[in-house]
């Protein structure tokens, strides 16, 4: 049987088994049982290759079930605010907030950010928790993964190679802008994410050989 690949949120999608037999199709919303609790996602697709599960889909969604998912999306925007505040108040500098999400069963909050460094969070994470009292968890993503998950276009007008088919960004150096006569045009050559474009790499066997 194949693997289900479930979009919980934007930065959160978990692989997923049935518990039983059952009738569901890409962009169902499922009703999902975790390890540290229940969440309603979208299945995303079907994966045949052989993955850790980390939940079991329980059954389909009802009308109940999808009513009270946009109403938590809603109570997660309230929560960003807070998320940014808070920073801001704090005068973190080294992280940007991206996004909050607010688990189904409303007992986890977990705060998404974009951070180039390794930052000991667990003192803020706590205050914050307290703030707005719930259970919360602060989880940073490098540049480059973040924009992944954002998506958007690059200058040449299609989709962000790393939102569509980079499974594994490359390790651009300077020295492949160098070979293109591109090390001084650093604002056409750096991506939304502040890195070398990764499409460069894509260029460098032909330079190489010239």
């Amino acid at each position: 049987m194949s693997q289900v690949l479930v979009e919980i949120h934007k930065f959160y999608e978990v692989l997923c088994n049935p518990v039983e037999e059952m009738d569901i199709k890409e962009g169902d919303f499922v009703f999902l049982k975790l390890k540290f609790g229940e969440e309603l996602g979208r299945i995303k697709n079907f994966v045949e290759e052989e993955e850790e599960i980390k939940g079991v889909i329980l059954r389909k969604a009802n009308q109940k079930d999808i009513l009270k998912y946009f109403e938590i999306r809603d109570k997660e925007k309230e929560y960003y605010k807070k998320f940014v505040n808070f920073i801001f108040d704090k005068g973190i500098n080294n992280i940007v907030p991206l996004a909050c999400h607010y688990s189904f069963d409303e007992k986890r909050l977990v705060c998404y950010a974009i951070s180039n460094k390794k930052i000991d969070l667990t003192s803020i994470q706590k205050e914050f928790g307290k703030l707005v009292g719930k259970k919360t968890f602060f989880i940073l993503l490098p540049p480059r993964e973040a924009m992944a998950k954002i998506g958007g276009y690059g200058p040449c007008g299609r989709k962000l190679c790393c939102a569509t088919f980079l499974k594994e960004p490359p390790h651009v150096q300077l020295r492949i802008a160098r070979l293109q006569g591109l090390e001084e045009k650093r604002e056409k050559i750096t991506g939304f994410c502040g890195r070398l474009l990764c499409c460069l790499e894509f260029e460098k066997e032909r330079y190489e050989k010239q």
